[in-house]
């Protein structure tokens, strides 16, 4: 993977693309993570879509992101997605005091504009 880097191309940023995205930059590319709604409060679907700064044709490249693929998903289905579907069932159940990422101030940042909507939704109604 890129081993030539320039200052700034050592930094990997996490940005959250109100009302249901995020995208996580790196030395390596970009990931871009949607979250759409499901059904019910307690179901979703995620999708992942990875982005290289590499050709993927190259066999190193390919070689990387076979093997990255799995582990970052991994990652979201065993450590994220339980969260959100605990919130998600604590929601349907009416309770509206839960924290999620409390100490990551992009989560802070959604919580307030969250909290603002649903503000503005209850004065519309």
């Amino acid at each position: 993977m890129p081993t030539d880097l320039t200052d700034g191309e050592h930094i990997s940023c996490i940005y959250y693309l109100y009302p249901c995205a995020v995208m996580a930059t790196s030395p390596t590319g970009a990931e871009l993570l949607q979250f759409w709604p499901g059904e019910t409060p307690s179901t979703s679907m995620v999708r992942h879509s990875i982005l290289s700064r590499l050709p993927v044709e190259d066999p190193e490249v390919r070689a990387f992101y076979d093997a990255y693929a799995p582990l970052i998903q991994a990652v979201v289905r065993d450590e994220d997605a339980p969260v959100l579907e605990s919130s998600g069932i604590g929601l349907a159940a009416g309770h509206t005091d839960a924290i999620l990422g409390r100490n990551e101030i992009g989560c802070q940042e959604a919580h307030r504009q969250i909290l603002a909507d649903v503000a503005a939704g209850a004065n519309d109604g």
